[in-house]
């Protein structure tokens, strides 16, 4: 169970991918999380590259991430073990073949804290971010950067830091530092925007 729940993990925080493009890049904190919350849904191809501590080779995945607001998102795979991976509500949904499990979020607290600030994070909600990680704001040449660090330590046994880096509206690159040396690397590009009723394009 603590593997399924570590790999859910991995995957989910990168999902914070999922915005689109503008013009120029937001000023300040505040400034990208109404960028954030101007999403109603988006759905991104992704590849992710997997550094492991323990080999000298590079492990590569490729597929889909979606997102609706104001709590479903999706992973899917496109690569063999082909895998989707869903949360809406308080359920997750794991579909591996044949084979599928499903969780309550909130009976697992490590797992319910870290899907709360993903959602705060799409919603463009900073206060209920800052309750479970402590957030880091800077400017990078042309665009910016977010850094993620747990405040929980339960969160902490699975990941050290979150470092997002993009530009406006559209987040290009998410590394995941994990706490046993691991490195994951997404990059994504957006197929499909719907933007919130009232938001600018």
């Amino acid at each position: 169970m603590k593997g399924l729940l570590q790999r859910v993990l991995r995957w989910s925080v990168i999902c914070i991918l999922t915005v689109p493009a503008i013009a120029s890049g937001p000023e300040d904190l505040d400034a990208l999380m109404a960028l954030l919350a101007g999403v109603h849904s988006v759905r991104a191809s992704y590849v992710e590259t997997t550094h492991l501590s323990i080999l000298e080779q590079q492990l590569t995945t490729r597929g889909t991430i979606s997102y609706e607001a104001p709590d479903r998102i999706t992973k899917q795979t496109e690569l063999e073990p082909k895998q989707t991976v869903r949360f809406a509500g308080d359920e997750l949904q794991v579909s591996s073949g044949d084979r599928v499990h499903r969780l309550a979020v909130a009976d697992h607290p490590a797992l319910e804290a870290f899907v709360v600030g993903l959602r705060a994070t799409f919603a463009g909600d900073l206060g209920k971010l800052r309750e479970f990680f402590h957030v880091r704001y800077r400017s990078v040449g042309d665009g910016w950067g977010l850094s993620l660090s747990p405040r929980d330590r339960a969160l902490q046994n699975f990941f050290s830091e979150i470092e997002i880096r993009g530009r406006g509206r559209l987040v290009h690159a998410v590394d995941v530092r994990e706490s046993n040396g691991d490195l994951r690397a997404m990059r994504l590009r957006v197929l499909e925007i719907q933007p919130t009723a009232g938001s600018e394009p």
